[in-house]
């Protein structure tokens, strides 16, 4: 007969394990269950066991979904964590995704600023004559977001120069696009953020009037805003509600 250790090494081999439906199945203890989990070289997150050989693979999905994200969104810094789960493996078990996500973000083999991840080696910068564009320009951007096209001509460049350029410096984290070629100052869209968060502690969810009338600008801009949020997986839309999804999202000590 098949022993507890075999069944678990064989389950474990054809995709994640939830411990409690092997336990139940093999009427397992509690106590016998945790022994046998820990036997082997797995990685265990809230309920879930996963084989080394099968999270070795998820980890190849995981950079080359991270690589192409690079390739395509040439404007951000990154993806969060559970914008990079959805992508990748949305259908294996959440906790074991973001388990794994930590693990390789501790093994140094992703990388993260303010919760968003990207390659180690992923890195912008200006060239010197961005630099120096860079810092003519830098001091206009206030508290209100910019325009590609109105920057340029304040600015008096070339309209496609200043698009690079204000791409390269999104990369970096200094600016934020809220939608395409639309530039807040990265410490704004901070600052909404905490908005979101004080808003969810407090009612449980953000609606775009609440968020309007708390940050007194027009609906359509705090409309732009809140969908930015969505779009990239700090919240999720509900109605019309913007529920907090992943609050490791714009958080310092990531």
């Amino acid at each position: 007969a098949r022993t507890d250790a075999d069944a678990l090494r064989l389950h474990a081999s054809r995709g994640a394990v939830a411990l409690a439906t092997f336990g139940w199945a093999r009427q397992l203890s509690a106590a016998s269950l945790n022994a046998l989990a820990g036997s082997g070289d797995y990685l265990q997150a809230n309920g879930y066991l996963l084989s080394s050989a099968l999270a070795a693979h998820w980890q190849e999905k995981l950079l080359a979904t991270l690589a192409r994200y690079h390739e395509t969104h040439s404007e951000e810094p990154g993806p969060g964590r559970e914008r990079l789960r959805r992508m990748t493996l949305p259908s294996e078990p959440e906790p074991l995704v973001l388990a794994l996500i930590e693990r390789m973000r501790r093994d140094g083999q992703l990388a993260s600023r303010e919760g968003w991840l990207h390659l180690p080696g992923h890195k912008a910068g200006f060239s010197e004559a961005q630099q120096a564009l860079w810092e003519k320009i830098q001091g206009l951007f206030g508290d209100e977001p910019w325009w590609v096209r109105d920057l340029a001509r304040e600015a008096g460049e070339e309209e496609q120069a200043m698009r690079q350029l204000l791409r390269l410096a999104a990369q970096q984290g200094f600016i934020t696009a809220i939608v395409k070629d639309r530039y807040y100052r990265h410490d704004r869209i901070v600052a909404f953020a905490d908005l979101i968060r004080a808003l969810d502690r407090e009612k449980g969810a953000t609606v775009a009037a609440d968020f309007r009338d708390s940050l007194n600008v027009g609906r359509k801009l705090a409309i732009q805003i809140l969908e930015y949020f969505d779009r990239i997986g700090f919240t999720r839309r509900r109605g019309n509600e913007h529920l907090l999804r992943d609050s490791a999202l714009f958080n310092s000590a990531l």
